[in-house]
Parts: structure tokens; sequence; C-alpha cells
């Protein structure tokens, strides 16, 4: 069964906040592997599929820092 971009998104953005907030790879891991499949989901905007696919990069190369709690 095929997930809707709404639902990919969010899981990635759930995933994202988690990772930020904790620091925990697995989260950070699962937020790029789901960005950069929005990154290529068919039907989606230009924009939005560009900043997916950024994304996913910079948590892909460790870019993206957590927040210190």
């Amino acid at each position: 069964m095929p997930y809707l971009p709404a639902t990919l998104l969010a899981g990635a953005l759930d995933h994202l906040l988690r990772y930020t907030l904790t620091g925990c790879g697995q989260s950070g891991h699962h937020a790029a592997y789901l960005l950069e499949h929005l990154s290529n989901q068919a039907g989606m905007g230009d924009e939005l599929r560009g900043l997916c696919s950024r994304m996913s990069e910079a948590l892909a190369d460790g870019h993206m820092p957590r927040t210190k709690v």
C-alpha cells in the first residue's frame, strides 16, 4: 500500500524532531530516509521536493545539529 506524501512528511518531521531533541541517531536515519523518499515522490512541488532532498543530504552528512537540552 503506497503512503500519501502527507503521511510520509508527518513521519519525517516526527523523526527529525526526535533527532534534534534527543540526538537519537536512529531517528535521524529514519528522517533522512523518509525525506529522500519524499524528494523522489511524484506529484509534489519542485520546491518541496528540493527542500526534502537538501534536508535528507544534510542529515546523512551529519550537518544537522541537535538541540542541546
